[in-house]
């Protein structure tokens, strides 16, 4: 990261009321890291500034809402490079989050940021949603879904994570136009599910971003 990419990163997290020295410092490590990384994987298709905005502030964009939730822990579906689900576990150390990422490229590269960062509240599992959705004991399940790179949901893919939440759970998916986020919302109601829009602030991004909240 250059000079440049650590104030847009410090002065992001300020207008996200984010000041701890210790989180910024662990960010700014995850990105140097993760840079280094994408070089030769290829994680994520963006850097630098684009990196900063579209990833690490909108992940954290809904950091609010979960402690809104009360939640004890997450499931993050598809992790990939790690968002919205290691952001999000700096910022919030009371919340475990499971980092559900099945590619044999990226599930290393969470493991060696977990020890990096020490995050006692981060666990991976190496799985896919198939996997989980055949052999997920009951005890596993989890109270509350989220994901960001995740296709439009359908009934049908819908009803898939369904399958993964416990009793009175919900999903929390990171969406962009309001209108696009309606469609799936009366997709989720057709299954006689509960679902609420939240518009949420990214510092310096133009594009509108919401949450969908899905409620069982």
């Amino acid at each position: 990261m250059d000079p440049e990419e650590y104030i847009l990163l410090e002065k992001g997290l300020e207008q996200l009321g984010i000041t701890d020295s210790a989180v910024v410092m662990a960010l700014e490590r995850f990105l140097s890291e993760l840079e280094r990384w994408n070089l030769p994987f290829g994680f994520v298709h963006a850097s630098g500034k684009e990196l900063i905005v579209k990833h690490v502030l909108d992940s954290l964009a809904g950091a609010s809402f979960f402690r809104r939730l009360g939640l004890s822990e997450v499931g993050d579906l598809g992790s990939g490079a790690g968002f919205p689900g290691i952001p999000l576990a700096l910022v919030l150390p009371d919340i475990r989050f499971t980092l559900i990422e099945p590619s044999q490229k990226r599930a290393p590269f969470l493991k060696t940021i977990q020890s990096l960062l020490r995050l006692k509240n981060l666990r991976i599992w190496e799985k896919d949603l198939a996997y989980l959705a055949r052999h997920l004991t009951e005890e596993q399940r989890f109270p509350c879904l989220t994901f960001r790179a995740f296709s439009p949901l359908t009934q049908k893919g819908l009803k898939q994570l369904l399958g993964l939440l416990q009793e009175g759970g919900s999903i929390v998916a990171y969406k962009g136009k309001r209108e696009h986020t309606e469609q799936e919302a009366r997709i989720a109601e057709s299954l006689g599910l509960r679902t609420q829009i939240v518009q949420v602030f990214v510092p310096f991004l133009e594009e509108e971003r919401n949450l969908l909240w899905i409620s069982l």
